[in-house]
């Protein structure tokens, strides 16, 4: 959730910088010039390609690729800017333009740009985390401070590595299957900086270094941003190349702003930001031979959501443009051989890594490093596996940066990473309001390699109408095994009703406190097993009660275990993947008397289209114990719409707020929901519950109920918000939820 704060740094970028880029220079003046430049020449001649930067807009070049290759033009050399410098640069490398398309289709371009890392390469226990907090600043001691408003850009890298491992080896860009060169803004200068040799993955990443959202890369000793600050479509570049007789330019850049268009301070700003490189734009355009402009003034440059709409565009201007495509065709060397053995030209995906090289380790152990890889050292490992692995260590947000090399060995490959870790702590802010609980806001400090490296510390302090705190402590010490402590305290209310469930007969205020210390075993980033043992403290007091209830102050002791496994894409709206929670403890209050209490937890998603989806639950908890009774603490406490974990709290939406506090319970959630558009949905919730004092009974003399709930829900930039009627058996009456803001 939290990745819905960054937005505002894209749209002020492309607001104040505006893509720099348009031509005022009449299309019949081009036309002319094209058609004689292209009569003039002797043939065969050599054409270089250069493609502008303009955010989602540069993937129209794959369209125009699309048909240049259709009509016989396999261009002899590539240059381009940003968006079109990653775009040319995996072209040169031997993608087609069909496999571009493809590519490009399947990029999760959410999650490169935002940087933050989807769900479902968080472990676990960051998965908890993430689904409480909205906002997160850097923090120095306890003083919380302002965000940079910056990322690494490090997921980014991680695709570019993937997908140019095919050329890796090649350091001069020259050599690679077709002659390549991007540019980048030098930060120190404000110059333009011609990559054309080194770490192709590096480069493609400085290109596209947009600033105020990725930070600067340093490539050569250089810092470097995008290069479209400065020169976004480098016809010039590529005029220096001498062996280039002709040069097809492709600019999906955005015009400078009308008179009546500038309005605000920030049209000011991006129209007095925009004059140097609309100048250099115009003067490159009188130097190229064939122009053309996709109409992509309609697309924003952030709107990767219809990427075959936006190649689409760029096939649409190259076949208006056919003719002279077509007379170049005639003039130019037939490379389509040379580009169709290039391409046949596999490397191989799995490879044998027979050493592994870590530096900027300081606080981090080596061992945790590796049991996060998980890779087979040494031995075989597919690059997309290796891709993966970068993935999951950086998720552990432990590195600010990760970089890795596979340097190739007379029959092997040596894995070289290079790490910077985090230097600074963070303040999370998580806030809700719904009508069970209230409001409430929880603040939380995390804390890295705090008194054990390779650990982290959180201390969290819930306020409003159920006040709780925690001091969380995890330690990994590789190989995906670890240890921790946990000692907190929650507080809830709990009512007891009158026999038809309408009216409020009590109501109790209840107060948990624990110590617990446990080991654990990561499976992967979605499935964990904890074994630990718990010392419990449990009070209740009575607000309103028949019976005076005051200061029962039971302390618990119990040995657990737990194993979960969670893998839904998103905790709220998921719409794909399972979650699997089961737990048993062996409870003793020191007494001869023990009980065996379990409880699992299971969800899935089916997408019946893609609008609408079948997310069905069920739940089923249970207490066996030496004198057939239940302890306070170990109740089912059942009723609410509330999701949030509570002790033994277990919501069924449209009964009341725990209506129901028994030993032993089942229930079965068989929610519907329908997406209107995005992030609005409606939904249906129909649900059953078997309850009983004996576990043995439950499928033969349990109460059985009813409930359902109908509503809507907008997932809001601060975490679900919504509205629902609902119903149940035991009142018969029609009642309103209302939720704002995450679980906390």
């Amino acid at each position: 959730m939290k990745q819905h704060i960054i937005n505002s740094s894209f749209i002020l970028f492309f607001l104040i910088i505006g893509v720099s880029s348009y031509s005022q220079v009449e299309n019949d003046s081009i036309n002319i010039k094209t058609m004689q430049t292209i009569n003039s020449l002797d043939e065969p001649i050599h054409v270089g390609l250069v493609l502008s930067g303009g955010g989602a807009k540069g993937l129209a070049h794959i369209g125009v690729l699309k048909v240049l290759e259709e009509e016989g033009i396999y261009v002899d050399f590539i240059g381009g800017t940003s968006m079109g410098g990653l775009v040319g640069g995996l072209y040169a490398s031997g993608y087609s333009p069909w496999e571009l398309d493809s590519i490009t289709k399947s990029m999760p371009w959410t999650k490169l740009m935002s940087d933050e890392p989807e769900r479902s390469d968080l472990p676990v226990d960051e998965k908890i985390n993430n689904d409480q907090y909205l906002l997160s600043l850097p923090v120095k001691g306890f003083i919380p401070g302002l965000p940079k408003g910056l990322r690494e850009g490090q997921l980014v890298l991680n695709y570019i590595n993937k997908l140019t491992w095919p050329v890796a080896d090649i350091k001069d860009f020259s050599k690679l299957p077709i002659p390549f060169f991007c540019v980048a803004t030098k930060l120190a200068t404000g110059d333009t900086m011609v990559l054309d040799n080194g770490e192709l993955s590096l480069a493609l990443r400085a290109t596209m270094s947009i600033p105020t959202i990725f930070n600067p890369v340093d490539f050569q000793g250089h810092m470097l941003i995008d290069g479209m600050m400065v020169n976004n479509f480098p016809i010039d570049i590529m005029k220096l190349n001498k062996e280039v007789d002709f040069i097809i330019g492709v600019d999906v850049g955005s015009p400078l702003l009308n008179i009546d268009e500038i309005t605000s301070i920030l049209s000011i700003l991006e129209q007095t930001s925009s004059y140097h490189a609309y100048n250099r734009l115009l003067e490159n355009i009188k130097i190229t031979d064939l122009y053309l402009k996709p109409e992509t003034d309609d697309i924003s440059a952030l709107d990767f959501s219809d990427v075959g709409k936006v190649i689409e565009r760029g096939e649409d201007i190259a076949h208006a443009n056919i003719d002279k495509i077509r007379a170049l065709a005639r003039k130019i060397k037939d490379n389509k051989k040379k580009y169709e053995t290039t391409r046949e030209i596999q490397k191989p995906d799995i490879i044998y890594i027979s050493e592994i090289n870590i530096t900027g380790l300081n606080n981090v152990p080596k061992t945790m490093v590796l049991g996060r890889l998980g890779l087979n050292l040494p031995g075989t490992n597919d690059i997309m596996h290796i891709n993966n692995a970068i993935n999951r260590l950086y998720s552990s947000n432990f590195f600010k940066s990760i970089d890795y090399k596979l340097e190739k060995t007379l029959n092997s490959y040596i894995l070289n990473i290079e790490v910077e870790e985090k230097s600074e702590n963070l303040f999370e802010i998580g806030a809700n309001y719904n009508y069970d609980l209230g409001a409430n806001l929880k603040v939380n400090f995390l804390f890295n390699n705090f008194l054990i490296k390779g650990s982290k510390t959180n201390i969290s302090i819930k306020m409003g109408n159920t006040p709780a705190g925690e001091i969380l402590f995890l330690s990994e010490r590789g190989q995906r095994v670890g240890f921790g402590l946990d000692i907190g305290y929650k507080s809830r209310p709990y009512y007891t009703y009158n026999d038809d469930f309408k009216s409020i007969k009590g109501k109790y205020f209840t107060r948990f406190g624990n110590i617990s210390a446990f080991g654990n075993i990561n499976y992967s980033n979605n499935s964990k097993l904890v074994i630990g043992v718990n010392l419990e403290f449990f009070d209740i007091s009575a607000e309103v009660s028949p019976i005076p209830v005051e200061g029962l102050g039971i302390f618990y002791n119990n040995i657990y275990l737990k194993f979960i496994n969670d893998s839904y894409d998103n905790k709220y709206f998921p719409t794909k993947g399972t979650f699997l929670s089961m737990q048993t403890s062996y409870v003793n209050v020191g007494r001869p008397e023990t009980g065996l209490f379990s409880k699992v937890k299971l969800g899935s998603v089916l997408n019946i289209t893609n609008r609408l989806s079948f997310l069905p639950k069920l739940f089923v908890g249970g207490l066996w114990s030496t004198d057939n009774s239940s302890e306070y603490a170990y109740y089912f406490i059942i009723g609410g719409s509330n999701q949030k974990e509570y002790a033994n709290s277990v919501y069924m939406p449209g009964v009341p707020f725990s209506a129901f506090i028994i030993n032993n319970v089942a229930i079965t959630y068989l929610d519907l929901r329908y997406k209107l558009w995005d992030s609005h949905y409606i939904y249906l919730r129909p649900n059953a519950a078997l309850v009983s004092n004996y576990f043995e009974e439950l499928l033969t003399n349990s109460i059985l109920i009813f409930s359902a709930s109908v509503g809507y829900t907008y997932n809001s930039p601060i975490g679900p918000i919504g509205l629902q009627l609902n119903t149940s058996t035991l009142n018969k009456e029609l009642g309103l939820y209302i939720n704002i803001g995450m679980d906390i």
